[in-house]
C-alpha cells in the first residue's frame, strides 16, 4: 500500500533550516559572551568602588591610605578563584605594612572571584600627600590576555595616580586631574 499526502521535508529544506540555524548562532554566541564577560567585570567595579569606600573611611580614622595584600594569589582564568583573605590582626595601621583584605573591609560577595585584588598606598614621612590605587587584574577568557583595571587618586594634582601595584601601569588623568579615575588598561 502506498501512503498518500504523507510527505517529509526534502533535504534542500532541511539544509535550509541548518544554514538559518547557523547564521542565528553566529551571532548570538559572540553576544551572549560579551554580556558574560561584562557581568564578571562588574565583579571588578564593584570591588573597586568597596576599596575606595574603605581606603576613605580608614583615612578618615587612621590619617593614612594602606596597602593591601594580593587576593587571590593566582590570576583566576575562565573559571573562578577562592577568596580567602583573612584579618591579619595587626594594628599599627600607617607604618606601610600591608594588610589583608579582610581588615580593609574588602570582601567579594561571592567566595569565589574572577579578578585578582589588590591596594597600593603613598605613606609619606612628615608632611606629604596621601594617594592609593588599587588594583583589580583578570583573565575572563582564559587565553592569557590579562585586563587591568585600576583606581586610583591624585591628591598632589599632578595629573598622575599611583603606578599600578601589580604591574606598574601607569594610572592617569587626561581630563580632570583631581578626580578618581576608572581606567581600562
Amino acid at each position: 500500500m502506498h501512503r498518500r499526502g504523507h510527505r517529509g521535508f526534502t533535504l534542500i529544506e532541511l539544509m535550509i533550516v541548518v544554514a538559518i540555524l547557523g547564521v542565528l548562532a553566529s551571532v548570538a554566541v559572540p553576544r551572549y559572551l560579551r554580556s558574560l564577560f561584562r557581568a564578571r567585570q562588574a565583579e571588578a567595579y564593584t570591588m573597586l568602588g568597596m576599596g575606595k569606600n574603605q581606603q576613605y573611611a580608614f583615612f578618615a580614622t587612621h590619617d593614612c591610605f594602606v596597602p593591601t595584600e594580593v587576593m587571590p594569589v593566582i590570576i583566576p582564568g575562565s573559571t573562578p578563584a577562592a577568596f580567602n583573605s583573612l584579618p591579619t590582626g595587626y594594628t599599627l595601621p600607617c607604618d606601610g605594612t600591608p594588610k589583608s583584605m579582610e581588615d580593609l573591609g574588602m570582601v567579594p560577595a561571592q567566595a569565589l572571584v574572577y579578578f585578582q585584588y589588590v591596594c597600593g598606598a603613598q605613606i609619606p614621612v612628615g608632611i606629604g600627600t596621601h594617594e592609593f590605587v588599587c588594583s583589580a587584574r583578570g583573565d575572563l577568557d582564559g587565553d592569557g590576555n590579562v585586563v587591568e583595571i585600576l583606581y586610583c587618586t591624585d591628591q598632589d594634582n599632578n595629573g598622575v595616580g599611583l603606578p599600578s601595584p601589580a604591574t606598574g601601569a601607569a594610572c592617569s588623568f587626561p581630563y580632570d586631574p583631581v578626580r578618581v579615575s576608572l581606567g581600562l588598561y
